[in-house]
C-alpha cells in the first residue's frame, strides 16, 4: 500500500515539475508579447503626448503590463531611470534570455535621445525586431514546453517501473 502511494506519489511530482518548468519556458513568450505591446503604446504616446520620457514610462508600467512587473521597480529615479531600465533588462531573475536582454537593454539606451520622428522610428524598429523574434520562436517554443510536460510525466512513470 505504502508502495503503491509512493510511486503515485513520484508520478505526480514530475509531472507536475514538468507542467512549472514548461510555464517558465512560455513565460518568455507572454513577456514578448507584452513589450511589443508596450513599446507600440510608447510610441503613440510619444506621438500624441507632449510628456517625457520618464512620464510616459511610468504612466504605462504603473497601469498594466504585469507581465513587465521586473522593471516597475527601475522608475523610481527620475534622474537614473533609464540606466536603472537596463540594468533591470539585464538581470538574471527575467525569463528572457540573452538575446531578448539585449534588445531590451539597447532600446532603453536608445530612448529620448533623438527628436519626435527619432523616437517613433526608434520604437517602431525595436517593435518590428521583437515581432520577427515571436514570428522565429513562438511555435518552438510551444512545442518544447510540451515537450517537457511529457517528459516529466514519462520520467515519472520510469522512476514509478524502476521502484516496482
Amino acid at each position: 500500500m505504502i508502495k503503491a502511494a509512493g510511486i503515485v506519489f513520484v508520478i505526480l511530482s514530475s509531472s507536475g515539475l514538468g507542467f512549472l518548468y514548461s510555464f517558465s519556458v512560455k513565460k518568455r513568450i507572454a513577456v514578448l508579447e507584452a513589450m511589443q505591446r508596450f513599446i507600440g503604446d510608447v510610441s503613440e504616446e510619444i506621438r500624441l503626448s507632449r510628456d517625457t520620457t520618464y512620464a510616459i514610462l511610468y504612466r504605462l508600467l504603473s497601469h498594466g503590463y504585469s507581465e513587465l512587473s521586473f522593471l516597475k521597480p527601475a522608475i523610481k529615479h527620475r534622474k537614473t531611470y533609464l540606466q536603472d531600465l537596463m540594468f533591470m533588462c539585464s538581470a538574471e531573475s527575467t525569463a528572457l534570455n540573452e538575446k531578448d536582454k539585449k534588445l531590451f537593454a539597447e532600446f532603453f539606451s536608445k530612448l529620448g535621445r533623438t527628436d519626435l520622428r527619432g523616437q517613433i522610428s526608434h520604437c517602431e524598429e525595436f517593435r518590428a525586431r521583437i515581432r520577427n523574434t515571436l514570428h522565429e520562436e513562438k511555435d518552438a517554443t510551444i512545442k518544447k514546453a510540451v515537450m517537457i510536460r511529457s517528459l516529466g510525466a514519462l520520467c515519472g512513470v520510469f522512476i514509478a517501473i524502476f521502484l516496482i
